[in-house]
């Protein structure tokens, strides 16, 4: 396989950059549309995905360098300007606490905002991950399996010099699948943040599976990578939440049928 390449005149544009644009700008687009729908005003909106996306990007190259750092100390400038080395756990970590602040700021509904937000997210994240495909980034274990992909020496799975299990594909049919799962599940919802809390509880796991497959330079208690461990936490944060609030939604349905009655 050869990763693609075009040009735009003088400017030489990369597939893994063209699709990261591509995903911000999906996700955006889709929270505006919501936010209109649900009569946010659209100040606030951008206020809160600009503050967001900031913390997001600084939250995601940190934790990628600080599990990776001995790829970075013999140029310590690479940090800034390589386009590629991002952790999205890192991204998640730091930017819903920043977007829980500014939702409080404007009085928004936390929950009730992630919910019609996080389907839109997961489907930019699709979107991304298809840009890691064309760098050869985020790849899976060697295989001579049928399904294996060979990628040129210049990328960074070219390292192997032989076919790797498309890992980055796999990832987007899950996000893809998710997506349309969280738009259904909006409809039936029984709380507000459910979505979200499913998104966090359904997404964690799928990094613990996908963690497997995944090409790791180094793992932590010898079969598992940092972001499984992170992962872990996260599940069981989702599972408590989601059980927590589908008790206290059955508990209101009650004492509205009582009342009822």
């Amino acid at each position: 396989m050869t990763v693609p390449e075009f040009r735009i005149g003088a400017l030489e544009v990369h597939p893994y950059g063209l699709f990261l644009c591509l995903g911000i700008v999906v996700c955006y687009l889709y929270g505006l549309s919501q936010a209109r729908k649900h009569g946010m005003q659209s100040r606030e909106f951008v206020d809160m995905v600009f503050w967001t996306f900031c913390s997001v990007l600084f939250g995601a190259k940190l934790f990628h360098v600080l599990f990776h750092f001995p790829l970075y100390a013999d140029g310590p400038l690479r940090l800034i300007f390589e386009p590629s080395g991002f952790s999205f756990i890192g991204g998640a970590l730091s930017g819903f606490p920043v977007l829980y602040l500014r939702s409080r700021h404007y009085g928004v509904n936390f929950l009730k905002f992630m919910d019609w937000l996080i389907p839109g997210l997961a489907l930019g994240h699709a979107i991304m991950k298809t840009g890691c495909f064309f760098a050869g980034c985020c790849f899976g274990n060697p295989t001579e399996s049928c399904i294996g992909v060979l990628y040129p020496a210049d990328s960074p799975a070219g390292i192997l010099n032989q076919k790797v299990v498309p890992a980055q594909l796999i990832y987007v049919f899950f996000l893809c699948v998710l997506f349309i799962f969280l738009r259904w599940k909006n409809k039936l919802k029984k709380y507000d943040g459910e979505v979200f809390h499913l998104y966090v509880l359904i997404h964690s796991q799928f990094i613990i599976f996908h963690g497997f497959i995944l090409y790791q330079e180094t793992r932590v208690l010898r079969y598992f990578s940092h972001n499984q461990l992170i992962a872990v936490f996260l599940s069981v944060a989702g599972f408590a939440f989601y059980i927590k609030g589908r008790k206290e939604a059955g508990r209101v349905r009650d004492e509205v049928i009582n009342d009822f009655l």
